[in-house]
């Protein structure tokens, strides 16, 4: 898969944006730690590259170049971008100091690049190329389903947390092509924001998330519950003169609100009320419904939907036990 050039002759390498985005960005600490890493003892490590892109090394490439540290350089084999963005996935997912949330992206974008890269094999060998670096079964099609599988399989979680990730992933892409202020505060933990309300916000327009960015800067808020979603967001108005109608309102946007006081209990309590609906509909199904006579594919969805509520049952069981512990 790889190629390793030992020859010392700094090249200019190049960066890309698509694959920064798949780095948890190193903290002052970490990045000073390893400057003076590569003064005392060079660099060990060689610098991945695919077709003069950094796969992996920017920062230790950034360091060597501007203080003349020799390094040595690995040519990747990949065959596609979607296959290099699997790789660095993988890589990045062995990460110990991941945040939850980084997390939850990568799993996300690597079900993505698995879907694009598989797709390309299978053209491939269609039109008789078989020299990908990877083995590839003739003649097959793989399935999003067994894609997912993978993928659950090897990182030991569920096939729904798998396509859970994934929207997630989707709503945070959209979310930085708006507004990247916020993307990046959720991906490093900064901003703390349920799946759903991940959902709800990527629905926002692009002014009414760069104000909403403005408004947790300017009050420190690091949280959005699903109770500030609810009546139009439960902002409140900010005491201010009157301002003119803008062409952004006129069509509909939101006006730009101050969150209220903070309740620890508002989501709890909207969960008390809303559970026995679920299960009481859950149960109205299973009573009601002739699994024999059942369509696969309305079996399928109804399946993974319930691993999606499991895993966020398993979650939130898990969060209530720790805080009962620290209490």
């Amino acid at each position: 898969m790889h190629m390793i050039d030992h020859i010392w002759n700094p090249p200019h390498l190049e960066t890309d944006e698509e694959f920064l985005l798949l780095k948890q960005p190193l903290s002052d600490r970490d990045y000073n730690d390893l400057k003076l890493s590569l003064l005392s003892d060079g660099c060990r490590d060689h610098i991945l590259v695919w077709h003069g892109i950094i796969i992996d090394g920017n920062k230790r490439y950034k360091i060597c170049m501007e203080k003349n540290i020799h390094f040595s350089i690995r040519h990747s084999m990949f065959k596609s971008k979607a296959e290099a963005i699997v790789y660095i996935c993988k890589e990045e997912l062995q990460r110990t100091d991941l945040v939850n949330e980084m997390h939850k992206y990568l799993i996300g974008r690597l079900y993505q690049a698995e879907l694009e890269w598989k797709a390309q094999l299978y053209t491939n060998y269609n039109n008789r190329d078989n020299s990908s670096s990877r083995p590839y079964i003739p003649g097959r099609i793989y399935r999003k389903q067994e894609i997912s599988q993978e993928i659950a399989d090897e990182l030991e979680i569920s096939r729904g947390t798998v396509l859970k990730y994934e929207i997630f992933t989707k709503c945070i892409d959209s979310i930085r092509e708006k507004e990247p202020a916020i993307a990046a505060k959720i991906l490093s933990g900064k901003l703390k924001i349920s799946h759903e309300n991940i959902i709800e916000l990527e629905r926002l327009p692009a002014r009414d998330l760069h104000a909403l960015n403005n408004t947790l800067s300017e009050s420190r808020i690091d949280h959005i519950t699903y109770s500030d979603f609810r009546h139009e967001l439960l902002w409140k108005s900010v005491p201010a003169m009157p301002q003119p109608r803008t062409r952004q309102q006129e069509d509909g946007s939101l006006p730009i609100r101050q969150m209220p006081e903070y309740d620890p209990d508002s989501d709890l309590a909207n969960l008390i009320y809303t559970i026995p609906t679920w299960v009481s509909s859950i149960r109205r199904s299973q009573r009601n419904t002739d699994f024999t006579k059942a369509t696969p594919a309305a079996k399928e969805k109804v399946s993974a939907q319930l691993s999606l509520l499991q895993n966020a049952i398993t979650e939130m069981e898990q969060s209530i036990k720790e805080a009962s512990c620290n209490e």
